[in-house]
């Protein structure tokens, strides 16, 4: 299962893919997108977008938009996003084609942040010799120490107490542009 990090108490766009059984995307029609909290406050409902309220009944969260290729997107209000919460996203296309398929979203700022240093720190990022301290290379290397030969394909990050934090899957994205480095103002 894919999971998303979302930012809570603000407006988030979530993305999904919709295909066909045959493999073929979906890139016509409409789709809308359902958001269901699976613990909390609002545990078992779903997200209601016509009046950022909670259903105990299966309700429409946000009409989704093609962008391309099958690769759909919807934004959802500051409301649908409480701290701590774990969520269940899935769309349903008006051809009812799609292959079900959901995608878990957990709404947590301490977990985008360590989101943010984990693809710059397995992101292509230049040696940080001569980078000046305030720099956002910098910045995130103080924090971040990668090791990505006990798990091949993986990088493994350590807490600063040597403990590890987390694994995750390298992957390479030829059309993204490296890191350089941005000064911290403050």
């Amino acid at each position: 299962m894919s999971e998303i990090v979302a930012a809570p108490g603000v407006a988030n766009v979530v993305p999904m893919d919709l295909l066909q059984p045959s493999g073929a995307p979906i890139t016509t029609g409409t789709a809308d997108f359902y958001l269901i909290a699976l613990d909390g406050t609002n545990a078992g409902k779903w997200f209601d977008g016509s009046d950022d309220s909670w259903s105990a009944t299966e309700t429409v969260g946000e009409a989704a938009t093609h962008k391309a290729r099958g690769h759909w997107i919807a934004s959802f209000p500051a409301a649908a996003w409480i701290e701590g919460v774990t969520y269940l996203l899935y769309a349903v296309d008006s051809g009812d084609l799609c292959v079900g398929y959901h995608v878990r979203v957990t709404c947590a700022l301490p977990s985008l942040i360590a989101l943010a240093c984990l693809v710059a720190a397995g992101s292509s990022v230049e040696d940080t010799v001569g980078l000046p301290a305030d720099s956002l290379a910098a910045f995130l290397r103080g924090f971040v120490r990668g090791d990505t030969t006990t798990n091949p394909g993986n990088l493994t990050v350590f807490k600063s107490d040597g403990n590890e934090l987390c694994q995750i899957q390298l992957t390479y994205d030829e059309n993204a542009l490296p890191v350089t480095g941005a000064a911290i103002v403050g």
